[in-house]
């Protein structure tokens, strides 16, 4: 019997080796490996699954809102403005530069913790 299971490929992070400056003490350099969250490696992923939340959000909600606000049939194509401006903002927030921003400003809105 052969009782061996399939291998199974598990995604690794990305990961970037970062030099650090030379340690004034003893002369050494260390590294640092730097780990990049999902949303910056796979940002279509990240904004299509924001975008599909945010759709079925909306389609619970749509009556509610349509009923509160007193929106009529000819101005719901503003709730697929509200599809668009969550789906360039998860878009925006996955940008290398922007979470590198958020990490250090907001870090409560970055996609990893500090590190």
């Amino acid at each position: 019997m052969n009782y061996r299971s399939p291998s199974v490929d598990v995604p690794q992070p990305a990961a970037e080796v970062v030099p650090v400056t030379a340690n004034a003490r003893d002369g050494s350099t260390r590294t640092a490996v730097v780990v990049s969250p999902t949303q910056v490696r796979r940002p279509w992923r990240s904004t299509a699954r924001t975008v599909f939340q945010a759709f079925i959000g909306l389609c619970v909600l749509a009556p509610l809102i349509v009923g509160a606000t007193g929106l009529t049939v000819a101005q719901l194509p503003w709730l697929g403005v509200v599809l668009g401006v969550a789906a360039a903002v998860t878009r925006i927030m996955a940008i290398p530069g922007v979470e590198a921003w958020l990490r250090r400003f907001l870090p409560f809105l970055a996609a990893a913790p500090k590190q």
